[in-house]
């Protein structure tokens, strides 16, 4: 009796955990007849039915073990759980417990069968109500058996095999259709309300849902269509306007440093040659320098003290004159030094605040190389605005250095900068880095900071040997080409000498 204790204990558990399991199906079926959900209504059944077959199982055990019980304990003549008071007094607190609650559950089962059954008849009428409509023959009422009752069907003609064996869409396909179609459109307006809602984005590109027609059924007329369905969201963008566009970016980037290094050389110089162009940079270094007398004016007024010298090479009060003329003009000339070699300072800072900028970007466009590989693995459609981000960071690169990219099979971009490998999916394998050079002059040029490339482009060089980044692309024919330097580079400001 040790023995058939402890295995009567288990299975009381083991059959109250199957009506609850059983509790769980019967809310599903409940649900599925609520939201008229037919294919989780047959499954919710089909599963309903395999856990009874495990509950009987799990009764027909226990009832074993309580004739096993029974026929161990010597006063015991029924071999139900009514003999709990011949128990040993340790176990009964435990027995009594379990079976009170087996029962309790089996209570909530019925009801709920109750209520599953009353719902399931409910909807039978209604669905025989909206059939009337339909092709009024006749009051009809569903029994609780789903039968018709005192009602003869009407004997119909007998149909030819090829109209029984043709597949039609019938009520319920219809109404799927229509849902099908509702669901569709109204996936369609959510993709119209983004476009809404980002037409002030300039980072955004424009989406649309692409359509297609679902499987048809093929019948003896031919094949019956059922409904539409939306297949992706795609991007409205031109691969070749986008590409264009980046390297226009980088034409554009390149001339505007030299315009703005030129126009502060221009202003440094105190003088003026196209006004109507002129940024606010120039505006106020020409601010500052107007005070002064120009370094055009004057190399004019020196030479024109030697003409005067030239008329009278007697006169002492000439000479001095020309004499005090050379040292003004020997004092413009360190005063246009200094100036010049403080604006080439600030160039050079700005180059070093750009290559940081840069290397961000370049940072930033590997992290989301990955994110998009994430995002698309073994899923439909693209990540759309994980794509437009990272295009907004390739013209923000584009403006500063020509930008070379080439797209894998799996999102990623593949990223070089002067023709040489700077990103590779998520992989930043090259930053760029300023030096200078044996003249003095502010380079751009790569440095080896991550894990070199597998399989390095022929055109890379060594790492031991820093590359110079190039200038970008040539502009169209109606611009002259830039010269080789980097796309933010600066023409190099040599100081005069006096």
């Amino acid at each position: 009796m040790n023995d058939t204790l402890p295995r009567l204990i288990e299975s009381l558990r083991e059959e109250l955990k199957q009506y609850g399991h059983l509790l769980l199906l019967l809310d599903e079926q409940q649900e599925g007849i609520i939201r008229r959900q037919n294919e989780s209504l047959l499954d919710a059944t089909a599963a309903i039915q395999e856990q009874g077959a495990a509950i009987q199982a799990a009764r027909r055990e226990r009832e074993a073990i309580q004739r096993e019980l029974a026929a161990a304990l010597p006063a015991a003549t029924d071999p139900s759980l009514r003999a709990l008071t011949l128990l040993p007094p340790d176990y009964r607190p435990l027995l009594e417990a379990l079976v009170q609650e087996n029962h309790q559950l089996l209570r909530r089962v019925r009801q709920r069968a109750h209520q599953n059954h009353l719902l399931l008849r409910r909807s039978l009428e209604l669905l025989d109500q909206f059939l009337q409509t339909l092709a009024p023959t006749g009051p009809a009422v569903y029994d609780g058996a789903g039968g018709l009752p005192g009602r003869r069907l009407p004997r119909c003609r007998p149909l030819r095999s090829s109209r029984l064996t043709s597949p039609m869409l019938g009520l319920h396909g219809t109404l799927n259709l229509g849902v099908r179609s509702l669901q569709t459109q109204s996936q369609g307006l959510a993709v119209a309300g983004q476009n809404l809602a980002n037409v002030h984005n300039p980072a955004y590109t424009r989406q649309r849902l692409l359509l297609q027609t679902t499987t048809p059924l093929q019948g003896v007329f031919g094949s019956q269509g059922t409904g539409v369905g939306a297949q992706a969201i795609q991007q409205v963008l031109s691969s070749l306007l986008d590409r264009q566009i980046q390297s226009e970016t980088s034409v554009s980037g390149f001339w505007e440093a030299h315009r703005t290094a030129l126009e502060l050389a221009q202003a440094h110089l105190a003088e003026s040659f196209n006004s109507r162009t002129q940024t606010a940079a120039g505006t106020a270094a020409a601010g500052e320098a107007g005070a002064a007398s120009t370094l055009a004016s004057e190399l004019s007024a020196f030479f024109n003290e030697w003409q005067n010298l030239a008329a009278t090479p007697a006169s002492l009060a000439q000479r001095s004159t020309l004499l005090a003329r050379a040292q003004s003009l020997a004092a413009q000339f360190q005063q246009t030094d200094a100036r010049l070699g403080q604006l080439n300072a600030q160039l050079n800072a700005s180059v070093d605040t750009d290559v940081a900028q840069a290397n961000e970007l370049l940072t930033a466009i590997a992290r989301l190389n990955e994110q998009i590989r994430r995002a698309e693995l073994g899923r439909p459609g693209s990540a759309n605005d994980l794509r437009d981000l990272r295009r907004q960071k390739l013209e923000s690169l584009a403006t500063l250095a020509n930008v070379d990219t080439a797209e894998t099979p799996d999102g990623q971009f593949t990223l070089a900068v002067g023709g040489v490998q700077l990103v590779a999916g998520r992989n930043v394998l090259d930053t760029l880095a300023t030096s200078n050079d044996a003249n003095g002059q502010h380079l751009v040029r790569t440095t080896t900071t991550a894990t070199p490339s597998p399989s390095p482009p022929a055109a890379s060089p060594a790492p031991s040997t820093p590359a110079t980044v190039p200038s970008p692309p040539s502009a169209p024919t109606s611009i002259p080409s830039p010269p080789p330097s980097s796309a933010r580079s600066t023409p190099s400001i040599a100081p005069a000498s006096t």
